[in-house]
C-alpha cells in the first residue's frame, strides 16, 4: 500500500509541474483543487502504513490527530516549496495568497477524509490481534 499511494502522490506532484509548464491550469482551473485533495490524502495513508506498528496501540484520537499533523506540515512544506521554487526560477508557482490557503485547506481535507478510513482498519486490525491474544478455552480443558 505504501508504494501505491508513493506512486500516486509521485504522479500529483509530476502533474502539477506539468500542468504548470504547459500551463493547463487556465483551460482546467479547478484541477489544482483535485491534486491538492488528493496529495493530502496519499500523505496521509504514507504516513499511516509507515508507522502502522506504533499506530495500532494508540487510541483512535491521538492516531487521528498525528495523521492530521503530518498533513499539515506537508502541506506547509510543499507550499513553502512552490514558494521558493517560483523565487528562484521566477516562474509564477502560486498565483495569490488565497490560492495558497486554498491547496493548505483542500491538502488538509484530504488527510482528513483518509482518517475515518484509516482508522476503521486500525480498529479491524486491533480487533483482530485481541482475539489472537485470547487464550483457547477448549485447548485448556482438555481434561474437563
Amino acid at each position: 500500500m505504501i508504494l501505491i499511494s508513493c506512486l500516486a502522490l509521485a504522479s500529483i506532484v509530476f502533474l502539477e509541474f506539468y500542468f504548470i509548464e504547459k500551463q493547463l491550469f487556465h483551460d482546467f482551473p479547478n484541477i489544482g483543487i483535485a491534486f491538492h485533495f488528493f496529495g493530502g490524502f496519499f500523505v496521509s495513508v504514507i504516513v499511516y502504513y509507515t508507522f502502522i506498528s506504533s499506530l495500532v496501540k494508540l487510541e483512535w484520537y491521538l492516531i487521528a490527530t498525528f495523521l492530521l499533523g503530518v498533513v499539515c506540515m506537508a502541506a506547509m512544506g510543499w507550499e513553502g516549496f512552490e514558494w521558493i521554487l517560483g523565487r528562484i526560477t521566477g516562474s509564477l508557482y502560486q498565483a495569490d495568497l488565497d490560492n495558497t490557503m486554498e491547496d493548505l485547506f483542500v491538502g488538509l481535507a484530504g488527510g482528513l477524509i483518509s482518517c475515518p478510513v484509516l482508522l476503521l482498519r486500525n480498529f479491524t486490525l486491533v480487533k483482530y490481534f485481541m482475539t489472537m491474544a485470547q487464550p483457547n478455552k477448549e485447548a485448556h480443558n482438555i481434561f474437563a
